[in-house]
């Protein structure tokens, strides 16, 4: 190709440069095709590629699409289009070669985009051909008929009144009645208006017929705005005011209304149209209202339109203070401090303390509310509290942060003067203070909150101080309690103070139960515990404690050893036992064991071998060892009263008690056991 444009670059004929670009088209070389178009003097047709070749939304084959309609190769050029899939430039085409309905087949069957273009393109031919029926009904079918139709047949009157005639559409209608209008004709206007349903042209009508009471029923009727505005300027001009105002307010049109009643004095008609009216209008009306001695509803409008500033001080200045009330329901966090303020002193002026701690709290004045709470014992209850609580934020301001804490210390000693630990508690843990929190709550004294609060908190002293208030209830007659301490101290691995409870509940079963195979199971526990202390606060302390708990376990043993041995009938070698038990421990033994209960189970032996000589001697043996004894605590009454002793008073059996606790620890022996030998200090 190229050199055969070399060979024939001097060529000057026309024809041969024709052909050059018409190959141009089959091989698609475009710049070429600009050389034999200027070569042709084709200015229109260069033009029209450079353009083609220079749009970014054409690609090649619509470019040579256009080169081949230059050149008047349409079959050439349909091929292209409808291969670059622009269906449009292809409508265009077949629209440019007077083929409208291939356009309109094109666009019903593949180009719905451009049906309608193609209608309306057809339709205008038609119009020029003069064939004006065709016209129409392609004018119809392109969706343009309303304005198109009419002007067409303008020339033409009989046509255009018997189609405007023949036709149901309201914007025809509307057409034909606004050219009757133009001619003169006002009551066919106003006919062909009410059929268009046009009723802002019919209330103009009438209003230049004179027909009020129409005009009024019309509008009240239909309630169209413009028509209302167009009737409320009517009425106006007539200088009836109460009647435009009427139909400015069903308008809408509020500031109309407004400038009426503010020129003829309707104070009491101009209230509810400024309450209706724009903020603007609003505060315009509340000016006249402060002007003319009613500062009242000056207050109010001010208040809706925004201006907080300007309704308090005109509250304030003319003692509106039933307003006010009304003004301080929008004041919120966002409001200026200066007006927050001047409410709240307002309140506590009228001895209203706690409408101005509300006003503070939602002014995030937390400081001077706690205070006035705290000057006039307000009640501080929990949403107060909450109300007055920075919220905690995530970025680390330290300032804020630092307020923060503030404010929860300042509601903690406001909510212990008002005794209501529980909210202390809350702010407690809020400020990270958990230890605090605990104590707090310790003080409430609700057993129930101060268990779950442990068990959250997973903190080694907050685990302590809960077992040590449960040391305080009664936890010998609830195993739940008994349960929690146990648990407490294991998970604050204070084996210390788990070791001094067993120790107690060894001495509950001894004073309660005379079970001490189970109170020797509690020592037993309380000396492993011991041994778990690693570092004790006090050595000396914790080696007496050994040394008491040891001691206590060798007397129970040596009890318990005697026991088996009057079971076996060992009598002599228990008694060597008994009197060794009593000799080596003195007046030591009673904390270990009781004497009453050892002299009841030799008294209860020799019964029941049938000794009662020596069982009554037993008795007098313990009276003259324990002045004042009293025998029933120890005896079985039956048994002192076949021994011969009168007893008054009666022991309640033991046996009747729960024994639910002795269970329970039974079970906690066991469990403990386990769970020790597994906790490191």
């Amino acid at each position: 190709m190229e050199e055969a444009f070399k060979a024939i670059k001097s060529i000057k004929n026309e024809a041969v440069w024709k052909s050059l670009a018409k190959m141009c088209v089959k091989t698609k070389q475009l710049n070429m095709a600009l050389l034999c178009l200027g070569h042709m003097k084709q200015a229109n047709a260069a033009r029209a590629l450079r353009e083609a070749m220079q749009d970014d939304t054409l690609n090649l084959e619509a470019q040579v699409g256009i080169l081949a309609v230059e050149l008047g190769l349409h079959t050439d050029a349909e091929r292209l289009f409808r291969e670059a899939k622009r269906l449009d430039l292809l409508g265009r085409l077949y629209e440019a070669r007077n083929k409208f309905k291939e356009a309109i087949q094109l666009g019903n069957n593949e180009n719905k985009i451009r049906e309608k273009t193609s209608y309306y393109n057809y339709a205008r031919a038609l119009e020029q051909q003069g064939k004006v029926a065709e016209a129409i009904d392609m004018y119809t079918k392109a969706d343009c008929h309303r304005f198109e139709v009419p002007r067409m047949l303008l020339m033409r009157p009989r046509e255009l009144l018997t189609y405007l005639n023949s036709s149901e559409e309201s914007e025809i209608k509307n057409w034909h009645a606004q050219y009757t209008e133009s001619t003169g004709d006002m009551e066919t206007a106003l006919h062909l208006y009410e059929q268009a349903k046009d009723t802002l042209s019919m209330t103009r009508l009438l209003c230049y017929f004179g027909r009020d009471d129409e005009v009024c029923e019309l509008v009240t009727r239909t309630n169209h705005a413009a028509a209302a505005y167009h009737l409320a300027a009517h009425y106006e001009s007539k200088n009836n005011v109460m009647q435009a105002i009427h139909f400015y307010t069903v308008a809408k049109a509020y500031t109309n209304a407004i400038r009426l009643c503010k020129e003829h004095f309707m104070r009491e008609e101009l209230w509810p149209l400024a309450i209706l009216a724009s903020r603007h209008s609003q505060i315009d009306v509340a000016k006249f209202y402060e002007d003319n001695n009613q500062p009242d509803r000056a207050v109010l409008l001010y208040h809706k339109a925004g201006l907080l500033h300007k309704a308090l001080d005109v509250a304030f200045r003319t003692q509106q203070y039933s307003a006010l009330q009304l003004i301080i329901t929008d004041v919120n966090a966002d409001s200026d401090p200066a007006l927050i303020r001047k409410c709240a002193d307002y309140f506590m002026q009228n001895d209203q303390i706690d409408k101005a701690v509300d006003l503070l709290a939602t002014g995030r004045d937390y400081m001077a509310a706690l205070n006035l709470i705290q000057q006039h014992n307000v009640v501080l209850n929990e949403e107060l509290a909450d109300k007055l609580t920075i919220e905690k934020v995530s970025n680390d301001n330290t300032d804020r942060e630092r307020m923060r804490i503030s404010t929860l210390e300042k509601i903690v000693e406001i909510a212990f003067d008002q005794g209501n630990y529980h909210l202390a508690t809350k702010k407690f843990t809020q400020a990270g203070n958990k230890l605090r929190a605990m104590k707090a709550l310790l003080k409430s004294g609700d057993t129930e909150k101060i268990c779950f609060f442990a068990q959250v908190s997973r903190n080694r002293e907050i685990y302590i101080m809960a077992g040590n208030y449960l040391q305080s209830l009664d936890w010998q007659n609830q195993p739940e309690i008994l349960q929690n301490i146990i648990n407490f101290y294991s998970k604050g691995k204070a084996m210390d103070l788990l070791a001094n409870f067993y120790v107690a509940c060894a001495q509950v079963e001894i004073d309660e139960f005379q079970n001490y195979e189970k109170a020797l199971d509690a020592l037993n526990q309380a000396s492993r515990c011991l041994s778990k202390v690693m570092t004790p606060r006090d050595p000396d302390i914790h080696s007496r404690a050994v040394e008491l708990v040891n001691n206590r376990m060798s007397a129970i043993k040596r009890y318990l050893d005697i026991k088996r041995l009057f079971d076996r009938n060992e009598t002599e070698t228990a008694m060597q036992q008994v009197r060794h038990l009593l000799d080596s421990q003195g007046s030591n033994l009673e904390q270990s064991v009781r004497r009453g209960d050892l002299f009841a189970t030799i008294t209860q032996h020799y019964a029941n071998i049938g000794d009662t000589e020596k069982a009554c001697a037993t008795i007098e043996e313990l009276k003259r060892l324990v002045p004042g004894i009293n025998l029933t605590y120890y005896f079985n009454i039956n048994l002192l009263e076949a021994l011969g002793y009168k007893m008054k008073v009666q022991r309640q059996d033991s046996s009747d008690k729960d024994d639910g606790i002795e269970e329970l620890l039974g079970e906690y022996i066991f469990i403990q056991s386990i769970y020790s030998d597994n906790l490191h200090l």
